[in-house]
This record gives C-alpha cells, structure tokens and sequence, in this order.
C-alpha cells in the first residue's frame, strides 16, 4: 500500500504516467469556475499537502535527510523558476465558499502547461480551485509581488487519468491548462519530457515541502525498481513536493513524485509515458475538446 505523499523536482519539462489497464487509457475533463464567486475563502486551513480526506501527512525521508534548499537567489533562474508551488482550496459542501487549503507542487512543460499529481487537485469527489505560483518563495519582510515574482494564476481546465477509480501510482498525474491569457512558459522556460529510463539510473527531486514552507529544497537517489507505469526512487521528500518532476541528466523530466512505501524505504513516482507526453503536446497545441476558455 503506498501513502500519498508530495515531493518534486527541478530543472525541465514533465509529464505523467498512463494507468494500469491493457486498455486504451481513459480520461477525465474538467472545467474551472474562475469566477470571483468561486474564489471565495472562509476560514482556509493550511494543511499542507496532506490526504484532503484523512489528514494524514505522508513522510519519506529514507535514512538521513540529505535533501538540500536552493540559494534564495536562483527562484528566478530557470530551471526553478519553472517549478510552481500550487495552492489549492476546497469547497468541501458545495456552498460556493471554500472550506480548506492544501498546498503541493506542479512543474512547467509547456507555454500554458502545468503537470502534477491528480491527488494534488482532485480527492475522488470534489476538485480544488488551483492556483499556479512559479518560482515561489516565502521570505519575511517581502512583499506578495515580490514573493510572487510571476503572479499566482488561475487554471482553465485540467486533463487527469484513471486515478480516481484505481487510487494507484500509475494513474496519478493531471495536466494543468492555463488560462488563454498565459503563456508564461514561453517567458520563464518549461522542462523536457522523456518515457526512456531504466533501472540504477541517477535522478533528482526538488519541490514546495511542508517542512520548508515557501522553500524549494531537492534531493538525490536512484531508481530502485521500475515498471511500465511507475518507478520507485530512493530520492528524500517530504510532503507538500506531490506533483513534482523526478529528473535525469540534471534535467530532463521522466516522472511526477507522488507517494512513499509504508516501510519508508523507498518513494514512488508515476512514469512518464508516451500517452502522458502525447497528451501535453496536445493541449499545447491546443488540440483539445471542448474548445479552450
């Protein structure tokens, strides 16, 4: 059984990983409200990236915590510029008011084209108003412009996997698709994709931990096992980075992290495969249906 869980890395574009059927894979469409009535907040909880449904806050440090934070310096540098701290807030009764924040982390891979985990905006049930900060930090003593270098931007709609039927690591990815007026990508660079990987290689994950609010931190392992639609990593991470790219050759994108085994030992992440890159490309293309807001 594997424990929900955020963590993310640093460098290019990403995609996400098909489900687990021989089937063609299915999908699921969804919308955004981003009008002022649906961005009301009451109330909003700071939990993290924790299970939105059981609170629990998943933890995967393996050993002794090596993972490292980035010079204050360098959150307008590509490539951590194109890593974004995603806040999500939750209308849990259907009134119009949100009633909860969660927070994780999502990474540039397009003009206007976010990728995270599915558990990071959508519980089975009900989906978060998603707001998309790149490069952001939390510094005292500066300002929300200043900690938001590139604003916080809405989301128009969001293309995710069979999670919420399978609830498995293989089907944990969402595509996030800006709102028209965004193409933020084009200034600050997004990362590169690749479904190539295999077994010992070296990799890097770096994203928005909860124990590090407002921080990027990173950290370096190795694949230990892999599978056609998941692999599993031996890379620190701490929740709140759910939504992340796991990188090879310091920077191409080859996994989104998203939950840790129960025993601690190793931590998971949903494969980049050829269908998740076939589906970025096309809502960077904007070939998509219904037609875009």
């Amino acid at each position: 059984m594997h424990h929900r869980l955020g963590f993310s890395l640093i460098f290019f574009l990403v995609g996400c990983s098909a489900p687990v059927t021989e089937e063609q894979p299915k999908y699921i469409f969804h919308q955004y409200d981003n009008t002022p009535s649906s961005l009301l907040s009451s109330g909003e909880q700071h939990k993290e990236d924790v299970n939105h449904e059981t609170s629990e806050e998943p933890r995967a440090v393996i050993g002794d915590d090596d993972r490292q934070t980035i010079d204050v310096g360098l959150y307008q540098s590509y490539p951590y510029r194109a890593i974004c701290s995603l806040k999500v807030t939750w209308d849990d009764n259907g009134d119009g008011i949100m009633d909860g924040t969660t927070w994780g982390t999502g990474f540039f891979v397009g003009p206007r084209v976010v990728l995270t985990c599915c558990h990071v905006v959508y519980n089975g049930t009900t989906w978060g108003n998603v707001s998309v900060r790149p490069g952001h930090r939390n510094i005292s003593g500066l300002d929300a412009s200043e900690n938001n270098p590139y604003g916080s931007l809405p989301v128009s709609y969001t293309i995710i996997g069979n999670y919420n039927s399978t609830h498995n690591v293989n089907d944990d990815w969402a595509i996030l698709r800006l709102a028209s007026t965004n193409s933020l990508g084009f200034q600050i660079g997004y990362f590169p994709m690749s479904d190539r990987i295999y077994q010992s290689d070296s990799v890097m994950v770096a994203g928005y931990s909860g124990d590090y609010p407002g921080q990027i931190t990173y950290g370096r392992g190795v694949i230990s096992t892999l599978q056609t639609y998941q692999f599993s990593h031996t890379c620190d991470m701490i929740g709140g980075a759910s939504g992340a790219p796991v990188l090879i050759n310091e920077g191409i994108a080859v996994g989104i992290n998203a939950a840790e085994d129960v025993s601690g030992s190793m931590n998971y992440a949903c494969r980049i495969t050829s269908y998740i890159i076939s589906w970025v490309k096309e809502v960077n293309d904007e070939n998509v249906f219904p037609p875009l807001s």
